[in-house]
């Protein structure tokens, strides 16, 4: 389940406070500490952290603050809020590639060996294989 919600970019820390939240309901920051372990000051950086992703909110009560998660259905808008980033990257991205293709095909002239590195470089090295349908000389060392 930790690493779920790690998943939505919260720290170690944060995941703890959430879940203890879900657990007792609302908390006072200094239940929160006893109940994680995490140091006071470390308890109300991870709350203001949560509080602005909107996964935990909290009510004033006799000047002090009651600590409450968000229903983790919450975690469905972070989710379409991610998407939406991801669409308008890749819409953005798309503006640009022409250009991009343009100055590739302007310097292949020139180029006349590429280096790739590790798993990710022989991947790109694949993908152009199957796009391109070109044959290409490719040495490899370990």
């Amino acid at each position: 389940m930790e690493g779920v919600l790690k998943e939505f970019n919260l720290t170690d820390n944060e995941v703890k406070i959430y879940l203890t939240l879900l657990d007792l309901g609302s908390a006072l920051a200094g239940e929160i500490t006893t109940k994680t372990g995490i140091h006071r000051r470390n308890v109300y950086d991870s709350v203001e952290r949560l509080i602005k992703k909107g996964l935990i909110g909290y009510i004033s009560k006799n000047n002090r603050k009651y600590f409450k998660a968000a229903n983790p259905n919450h975690f469905f808008s972070l989710l379409e809020e991610e998407k939406e980033r991801l669409e308008q990257k890749e819409k953005s991205f798309k503006s640009i590639l022409p250009q991009l293709l343009l100055s590739k095909k302007l310097a292949k002239n020139k180029q006349r060996v590429t280096i790739f590195e590790g798993k990710k470089g022989l991947i790109t090295i694949l993908e152009d294989v199957i796009k391109t349908g070109k044959e290409n000389l490719v040495f490899s060392t370990t």
